[in-house]
C-alpha cells in the first residue's frame, strides 16, 4: 500500500510540475499556492531536497507577485495566500518571521471594510478573511504585544460576523466573535480540500489529492 501511495504521489507531483509551468494563478484554490502547500508537505514526505527547492521557488514567485489587484478573496486571493504562508512558517516547513513577510497583506486586506462585504462564504467572503486574520492573530511570535492589524479593523470584522444569520455562522467566526483564539490547522485543511474537490468536478488530478492522502 505504501509503495502505491509513493508511486501515486510521485505521478501527481510530476503531473503538478508541469501544471505550473503554464500557469499564471498564484491563488490558493485553482493557483500555485495550492501547489506550495503541497510540495513543501510531499518534500517532508520524501525527504527530498529536490521538491523542497521546487517549492521554495514557488513561494519565491507567488510573493514577487502579489500586487494592490489581488481581491481580498481565500479562494484565488490575498486571504488564502497569506493563511498558507502564516501556516507554513507555523508548521516550520520554512523559516521566517510572518509579521515582516506578510506586513504587505496585512495591510491590503486592511483596505477591505468587512461591514460592507456581503458575501458570507470562506471562498469569497467574510469566513475566509476571518481564517486569514485568526491564523495572524495566533501567530507564534516573540514580540506578543504585537497586533498584525488595528483595533478599529478588527471590531469592524467583529461587527460585520454579528450580521451574520446564526444559522450560517461557522465555528470559526462563532471563535473570533466570541474573541476566542484558534486556528485548528489541519481541521480547516481538510474543509479547504472537500471544498476544493467539489469544484474540480471532472478533474480528478490536482495538488488537492495528492495532500488529502498526505494528511490521512
Amino acid at each position: 500500500m505504501k509503495a502505491e501511495l509513493c508511486f501515486d504521489l510521485s505521478n501527481l507531483a510530476n503531473y503538478q510540475i508541469l501544471q505550473d509551468v503554464f500557469r499564471s494563478d498564484i491563488g490558493l484554490f485553482s493557483g500555485k499556492t495550492g501547489s506550495l502547500i503541497f510540495f513543501f508537505h510531499y518534500s517532508a514526505y520524501t525527504r527530498s531536497r529536490l521538491y523542497e527547492r521546487y517549492a521554495e521557488k514557488l513561494l519565491n514567485e507567488i510573493c514577487e507577485n502579489i500586487t494592490t489587484d489581488l481581491k481580498f478573496h481565500f479562494s484565488n486571493g490575498l486571504c488564502g495566500i497569506g493563511w498558507v504562508i502564516e501556516y507554513l512558517i507555523t508548521q516550520h516547513y520554512v523559516e521566517g518571521n510572518s509579521d515582516i513577510v506578510l506586513s504587505d497583506i496585512d495591510h491590503l486586506t486592511m483596505q477591505y471594510d468587512p461591514v460592507y462585504i456581503t458575501d458570507y462564504s470562506l471562498e469569497n467572503g467574510l469566513e475566509g478573511v476571518v481564517y486569514y486574520v485568526m491564523s495572524r492573530l495566533c501567530s507564534k511570535r516573540t514580540n506578543k504585544d504585537y497586533i498584525p492589524f488595528g483595533p478599529e479593523y478588527l471590531e469592524r470584522l467583529r461587527s460585520a460576523c454579528l450580521m451574520i444569520p446564526v444559522e450560517n455562522r461557522t465555528e470559526i467566526v462563532c471563535s473570533y466573535i466570541n474573541c476566542e483564539l484558534n486556528m485548528p490547522y489541519k481541521e480547516c485543511l481538510l474543509k479547504i480540500l472537500s471544498m476544493i474537490k467539489k469544484n474540480l468536478e471532472n478533474e480528478s488530478i490536482s495538488w488537492s489529492t495528492g495532500l488529502k492522502m498526505l494528511l490521512e
